[in-house]
């Protein structure tokens, strides 16, 4: 029985010209199926579909955070380095800034298990802060730049804020809109917030009746701050008349003061 052999059966070639694709005598690019073309325009794309710029560095993008924020602290960044991905500041890294990365990564690793056993809403944010701090660092997307730049600064206020936590009792309050009283309050830590909208001081008080949080904001260039400053960090007892709203971060619920007025100090 004859059996039938491809082997020396010619193939026509494959071609693949920018507008059209050939194979052998067979045009495939009549009905545009295989135009170079159509992969490329995003005029019909799905708008569900995303498409992202990617980048890798050989540095976590974390530690490089991480260390410019030391150098503007130290105010040593200013003129020198102006983004995140700048020659200098990869120049300009220690074994700290690694550290710090690592320390950071660890922090937001643990709260982010806490809001998931506690089934809270994952916003877009935590879903990026997520996703950045189990990732090495070294491959994200253009979006990220941002949460790692503020990221450093976010870690040094959150922690800060747990010490405030660790001290106070939350309220027992109905939540009712504004409580207008006058309130006998204990100083306990200032904290300055930097974020993309304002710079803001936080003085961070205790009411002595009940250990509840209360919380003065001002904006970081008052011109009245010094004054403020040297009553708060010289006094035990401050005592305050103003409107008292309940207030709540990440399940931290606290009084916050407006259109307050300094009784004794």
């Amino acid at each position: 029985m004859a059996t039938l052999s491809t082997r020396n059966l010619p193939i026509p070639p494959l071609t693949i010209n920018p507008g059209n694709v050939n194979y052998g005598s067979i045009n495939l690019a009549s009905n545009n199926v295989f135009s170079l073309d159509s992969f490329m325009n995003d005029r019909n794309m799905n708008p569900n579909v995303k498409k992202y710029e990617i980048y890798e560095s050989p540095i976590d993008l974390l530690a490089l955070s991480s260390a410019w924020k030391r150098l503007r602290d130290a105010g040593t960044a200013q003129g020198r380095i102006g983004k995140l991905l700048d020659k200098d500041l990869f120049e300009s890294l220690i074994s700290e800034d690694y550290s710090q990365a690592e320390r950071i990564r660890d922090y937001y690793s643990k709260k982010i298990v806490m809001w998931k056993l506690k089934g809270e809403r994952m916003s877009n944010y935590r879903n990026d802060l997520c996703t950045f701090v189990h990732s090495d660092g070294t491959k994200f997307r253009e979006e990220m730049l941002g949460l790692a730049y503020y990221l450093p600064a976010f870690y040094e206020y959150d922690n800060q804020l747990d010490e405030v936590r660790l001290q106070v009792e939350p309220p027992c309050l109905a939540k009712n809109p504004m409580i207008n009283s006058s309130r006998t309050l204990t100083p306990i830590k200032r904290i300055a917030q930097k974020t993309k909208r304002a710079s803001v001081v936080q003085y961070w008080l205790k009411d002595t009746r009940n250990d509840y949080a209360v919380m003065i904001q001002i904006e970081a260039k008052n011109q009245l701050e010094h004054l403020w400053n040297h009553v708060f960090n010289t006094s035990n007892l401050i005592e305050i008349n103003g409107n008292f709203h309940l207030k709540q971060r990440d399940n931290f619920e606290y009084l916050s003061v407006t259109n307050w007025e300094l009784t004794r100090g």
